[in-house]
């Protein structure tokens, strides 16, 4: 939570490779492509989104990840 704009940014990226070089080229291309205002402020490399029952990403479960 952030007390004047709500919930921070954050970016959950799914790469094909899982290797430290590939993770520091997508920070590259995700700071070449966002305006510093729009930096989410975490960026975490995960092996696959997590679906509930019903297919969807689940939030609570990202949200977890981050803690």
């Amino acid at each position: 939570e952030d007390e004047l704009r709500g919930q921070e940014a954050a970016a959950f990226v799914v790469l094909q490779e899982q290797s430290e070089q590939a993770q520091q080229s997508c920070r590259r291309a995700i700071r070449a492509a966002i305006d510093a205002r729009e930096m989410p402020r975490y960026i975490r490399f995960i092996p696959e989104l997590p679906l509930n029952d019903r297919g969807k990403v689940d939030k609570d479960l990202l949200l977890y990840e981050l803690q």
